[in-house]
């Protein structure tokens, strides 16, 4: 079972990794200590985008990146809501993947955009963002597999468990 404990509001994760404390981390944010080439840092797979996309297409999975929580007495006061939240963040999504392909007029200063999108297709499908419950369903038990294995939780929770109707 692994050792869950907190750390000092007065230290880091980063600071901790830099001294050798922890011997990885798992972050959606590059660790200071590794933006500063601290030496005794690496990424425990240089190439993490072809090991990343070889998982997604051995596996299926991809991980998800945000949820969307509304308190249940807001929704039972504004049960519309459910539903316009749903349409405005999937046409913003919409909106957002079609710029990454657009070429006459550039969303994003991200050299080649356009083809890293069209890349990311080729592995995950052409909506790569996908919302709702039953589009998620597998990332989502998976999630919960894992965390029950490192033991996280007491046991194995199904994504109907963890989001209840």
């Amino acid at each position: 079972m692994p050792r869950i404990s907190e750390i000092a509001d007065s230290d880091t994760l980063s600071e901790q990794l830099r001294r050798g404390e922890l011997d990885g981390i798992i972050t959606s944010d590059i660790p200071e200590c590794f933006r500063d080439k601290a030496p005794e840092v690496t990424r425990l797979f240089p190439d993490y985008r072809s090991a990343e996309q070889d998982y997604a297409r051995r596996t299926g999975l991809h991980p998800i990146m945000h949820l969307l929580a509304v308190r249940r007495p807001v929704l039972q006061a504004h049960p519309q809501l459910r539903e316009k939240l749903i349409d405005a963040f999937t046409a913003a999504r919409d909106l957002a993947l079609g710029e990454l392909s657009e070429l006459s007029a550039i969303h994003v200063t991200l050299p080649w955009a356009a083809s890293y999108a069209a890349e990311a297709q080729a592995v995950l499908g052409e909506n790569f963002w996908p919302y709702g419950l039953d589009a998620n369903r597998t990332d989502i038990e998976t999630l919960g597999r894992y965390a029950y294995k490192q033991g996280l939780v007491p046991r194995a929770l199904s994504a109907d468990e963890i989001f209840p109707e």
